[in-house]
């Protein structure tokens, strides 16, 4: 089963994206972007790691994951509502808000 991390600060959205990959075959942990994230990705190994960045202040979480050897390569996938070229993140996939469940469910897939 392929394990998927999902950083994001609102939890709602946290368990709605979880309920959504784990009815879909995916293993699922959540983590609040406000705390500190590095521990349980170590621990989880993710294949995939969902990365929502609402502003700033949590560029500094894509790189800690891609800096760190334990984590860094997974695959990221960005949820941002700004444009691709002015992230300074290596993602693998962007995807741009608003966006369909479904769309994420592709770019997971296809890192996966």
């Amino acid at each position: 089963m392929k394990k998927v991390a999902v950083i994001n600060s609102d939890p709602d959205f946290r368990r709605l994206v979880k309920s959504f990959l784990e009815r879909k075959g995916y293993a699922a942990l959540t983590i609040n972007i406000d705390e500190p994230v590095l521990p349980p990705l170590i621990e989880l190994q993710p294949d995939v790691i969902v990365l929502d960045i609402n502003a700033e202040k949590d560029a500094h979480v894509c790189e800690q994951i891609r800096r760190h050897e334990k984590v860094r390569r997974a695959r990221l996938v960005i949820l941002t509502e700004y444009h691709p070229d002015t992230l300074q993140c290596d993602a693998d996939e962007v995807l741009i808000k608003p966006f369909a469940p479904e769309d994420l469910l592709e770019k997971i897939a296809l890192l996966a």
